[in-house]
């Protein structure tokens, strides 16, 4: 098991924000709030001054990229595929309200720079 503590840092979701620590074990979150209780061997990562977005996707993303003896999962139709689903999610249109940015915005950035098709 593995488990890691984000302290400091201001937790932002579609709707709140707020200063708190968030404990991931095994990669899932498991408890977000002050002064939690964690194990000696706890990798501890201070987020003092930063934004932590919890379930928050990395837009660094390598799709149809292959290294060496793999390749990655995802196909350029399949991640815009799901960049599309997650934009028009109920939390990301009200995060992007909340940021008074309109997802047509989002969408023409993203046509603009991509070249995709969908089927």
């Amino acid at each position: 098991m593995t488990q890691k503590l984000i302290q400091n840092g201001r937790i932002v979701t579609a709707v709140d924000d707020y200063f708190a620590d968030i404990i991931i074990v095994d990669g899932q979150i498991e408890a977000i709030g002050r002064n939690l209780a964690v194990a000696a061997d706890t990798t501890v990562i201070d987020a003092k001054g930063l934004l932590v977005l919890p379930g928050g996707v990395d837009c660094h993303t390598h799709m149809d990229n292959t290294f060496g003896d793999s390749t990655t999962c995802d196909s350029f139709e399949s991640g815009t595929r799901s960049l599309l689903t997650l934009l028009f999610s109920a939390k990301m249109s009200a995060y992007l309200r909340q940021l008074n940015v309109p997802a047509s915005k989002v969408l023409l950035a993203l046509a603009s720079t991509m070249a995709f098709t969908l089927s």
